[in-house]
C-alpha cells in the first residue's frame, strides 16, 4: 500500500502524475501550512497551472529545452480554457510569474 497518496486529494492527484512525468524540475513539496503542492525547480516558485503559462517559466523552460510531459500539458489547457471561457472565475489580477 502506498501510504504516501491515500492521504491526497484530487487536486493533489493530478499534481502528483504530472510531477512524477516531468521531473527533476517539477517536483512535489509539502509544508505543514500548504500541505503537498507542486513545486517549480527551475522558477523557484509554487507551480500553478498560472505560473506554468507565465511567460517567465515558458522562458526557463524553452532555456533548458524542456518540453511538458503530455499528462501535464494536458492539465495547463484544461486550466486555461476554463479561465479564458469563464473570465470571472480567476480572482487574481495580473500575470502570475
Amino acid at each position: 500500500e502506498n501510504s504516501g497518496t491515500k492521504e491526497l486529494d484530487s487536486w493533489s492527484l493530478p499534481w502528483v502524475h504530472a510531477c512524477e512525468e516531468n521531473p527533476p524540475w517539477l517536483v512535489m513539496s509539502f509544508t505543514s501550512e500548504s500541505g503537498s503542492f507542486p513545486w517549480c525547480a527551475l522558477c523557484g516558485k509554487w507551480a500553478s497551472a498560472d505560473h506554468l503559462s507565465s511567460q517567465k517559466c515558458v522562458r526557463q523552460r524553452d532555456s533548458w529545452q524542456i518540453t511538458l510531459g503530455p499528462f501535464l500539458q494536458d492539465m495547463i489547457n484544461k486550466h486555461n480554457d476554463y479561465h479564458e471561457s469563464n473570465p470571472s472565475a480567476s480572482n487574481t489580477q495580473g500575470t502570475a510569474e
